[in-house]
């Protein structure tokens, strides 16, 4: 019999399935999201679509959304919310591709909130801006609302219920750990 030859090819057989697992999807964001703008119907009236940007991950065949572009914040301007949807939707793939949208954080560029991607603990400059926040807002007030929003908890001000693994702080700025929001935000019906 050779048992000890069956003995190594298992135990061959579990190191390379356990060295090849992937890490915990707190430290990375799943493989081959993509991002695009569609149109998403929102909870707060369901009657008129929007467009939104929404990642779809093909593994599970579903849109997360991210951003609902309602606000017409830059009146006089290209900036439509179809048009904002369209350029932020492309900046989030890019930073994906790039690797660089493992954190979403805050901070001010020329005296306006911005939102960025960050690779590790960073502050926000305009090679990570992914975009500007209405003017007047809080930007850390807006990036909670929207991972509120997007994750169906409430639909008016900031719970206090966001899963913990969601934020990490550094320095007394907080980030948003993509990889586990994109883990936890539901589904959401879509249109080309």
């Amino acid at each position: 019999m050779h048992l000890p030859k069956l003995t190594s090819a298992v135990a061959l057989t579990a190191l390379t399935f356990t060295l090849s697992a992937p890490p915990a999807a707190s430290q990375t964001t799943p493989k081959q999201v993509s991002f695009i703008c569609r149109s998403i119907t929102p909870r707060t009236d369901g009657l008129r679509k929007v467009p939104a940007t929404v990642a779809f991950i093909p593994g599970s065949r579903r849109y997360q959304p991210i951003i609902a572009w309602e606000s017409d914040s830059f009146p006089n301007t290209v900036w439509t919310p179809q048009k904002r949807c369209e350029e932020i939707s492309q900046r989030f793939q890019d930073f994906y591709n790039q690797d660089r949208l493992r954190y979403m954080t805050v901070g001010q560029i020329k005296g306006l909130g911005v939102i960025c991607a960050a690779q590790s603990p960073e502050t926000c400059n305009s090679r990570n801006q992914l975009f500007t926040v209405k003017p007047g807002s809080d930007p850390q007030t807006v990036l909670e609302q929207l991972i509120e929003l997007a994750s169906g908890r409430t639909t008016e001000g900031v719970s206090q219920t966001t899963n913990s693994r969601m934020w990490e702080t550094v320095n007394n700025q907080k980030y948003l750990n993509f990889g586990v929001y994109l883990e936890s935000a539901p589904v959401e019906d879509v249109t080309e």
